[in-house]
């Protein structure tokens, strides 16, 4: 059962997954926006995405994460492992070529 329009737990419902390539590591991590616009990271804690900012641009800022791919909450059982997949070969990817240039 969903919660009740205008409640907290309402405002507190994740509604988006974002996955990415962390920059450093080359892990695929996830970020999960909730409706009142608070961004949950990997590591715990969370950060307010502020106006006019698009999320994809915070999760790069904040997360450290690239090649950001959104979710909408229902599609992430069901599209969340290909989505995860297909990062994770980018990210070998990356690692070769930067591994290649050192």
């Amino acid at each position: 059962m969903r919660p009740k329009r205008g409640t907290k737990a309402y405002n507190e419902e994740f509604v988006y997954a974002y996955y990415g390539i962390h920059m450093d590591t080359f892990t695929v991590d996830s970020v999960w926006q909730r409706r009142n616009g608070t961004l949950s990271g990997p590591n715990g804690g969370s950060h307010y995405i502020p106006r006019g900012q698009r999320p994809e641009s915070e999760i790069m800022l904040v997360y450290g994460l690239t090649n950001v791919r959104m979710l909408p909450i229902n599609m992430v059982e069901s599209h969340g492992p290909k989505v995860t997949e297909e990062l994770k070969a980018i990210a070998a990817e990356m690692r070769a070529t930067r591994e290649g240039n050192t």
